[in-house]
Order: C-alpha cells, then sequence, then structure tokens
C-alpha cells in the first residue's frame, strides 16, 4: 500500500499524521476492508457506485489516548473527534464531537451525517486535545477510510489512530449507507 500524509491546519510536522492509503485493485474496482489500521486495508467488492449517497457516522468511543496535559495539575487531554469528507483531495469538516474532559478513553456516542459521498472521496478522523484560548489544540491521533472501502451493509468498528507514524490509541466507530430520504 502506498503511503501518505493526511494534513490538518497549521504545520504539517505539529499537526499531520502518516497513514497508509489502501489502493484501488488492478483492476480498477472497488474495495470493502478487512482490517482496520491507520487506514482501512481492503479488497474487491462486485458493486461500484458513482451516485452521490449519505452516511451516517457515529463516533462511539476512543480507548488509550495520549495525555496531552501532562503538566502538574493539568488533569487529562480533553479528547474531542473532527471528521472531515475529503472530496477531490480537498477536506472540509462534516462535523465534530463535543469535547470530553478529562479522559483519555471517552465515550462520546455521537452521530453525523456526510452528505454527497461518491466512490472517490475519503473521511478523515482527527482527535485532538482541546487546550486553553489562544495555545493550538494537540493532535492525539488520526485515521482515514476511502469511502468505497466501506461496504454496502456498512461498517462497525475499531480504528487504530496514528500520530507521527505511531500508534495513537483506537477510534470505535459506526458508518452506514443512507437512502436519499433516510437521516435515521
Amino acid at each position: 500500500s502506498a503511503s501518505g500524509s493526511v494534513g490538518a491546519a497549521g504545520s504539517a510536522a505539529a499537526n499531520s499524521a502518516q497513514v497508509s492509503s489502501p489502493a484501488d485493485t488492478a483492476d480498477g474496482s472497488a474495495s470493502a476492508p478487512v482490517a482496520l489500521c491507520g487506514s482501512v486495508q481492503s479488497r474487491p467488492l462486485e458493486s461500484t457506485f458513482h451516485i452521490p449517497q449519505r452516511l451516517k457516522v457515529e463516533i462511539l468511543s476512543a480507548e488509550n489516548l495520549r495525555d496531552a496535559d501532562w503538566m502538574i495539575g493539568g488533569g487529562l487531554s480533553d479528547p474531542y473527534v473532527k471528521v472531515k469528507h475529503v472530496k477531490g483531495g480537498v477536506g472540509k469538516n462534516a462535523f465534530h464531537t463535543p469535547v470530553i474532559p478529562n479522559s483519555l478513553n471517552p465515550v462520546w456516542n455521537h452521530v453525523g451525517y456526510v452528505a454527497n459521498v461518491i466512490r472517490d472521496d475519503s473521511l478523515e478522523f482527527w482527535v485532538y486535545d482541546e487546550d486553553m484560548v489562544g495555545k493550538p489544540d494537540d493532535l492525539l491521533g488520526a485515521v482515514h477510510i476511502d469511502s468505497h472501502a466501506i461496504p454496502p451493509e456498512g461498517l462497525d468498528g475499531t480504528l487504530e489512530l496514528l500520530d507521527q507514524g505511531e500508534d495513537a490509541g483506537t477510534l470505535k466507530v459506526r458508518i452506514m449507507w443512507l437512502e436519499d430520504d433516510e437521516m435515521a
């Protein structure tokens, strides 16, 4: 698999995570997940899609996050997740979870929706530690999923977060394809 850099606002060194990108199969067919690690590894699917669809994305929880508030009296990390929809190589914020104060194993059970998703798009999950006003939030880890790697029946799994190529905990998500008129 190819290696790529997923970037965020700010300096690339401080705010980017190295993740591996699953490549399409040689015949150009779509893919479905086999394992979850930094990004979804994939295998061929029988069908492809080119009509924009909507995704229901549930950010359930995270485990073993880094303590970015390590100073004396600083408490633990205050994590939240930003979900970005990458279309044509450009990532736009789709939604974010609330901040869970003082937790390395936060539970969000947060639901968001991503509209107009096609085969060549991807989702990026960025886990940050919220910091004081005037200080940039610390990146705790990131992972991305190519939309063609999400099977028609959806995805319910634990994603391994990476930060600067290192293990950075896990993120539990549930992703479901919706019909145009479905919101639940």
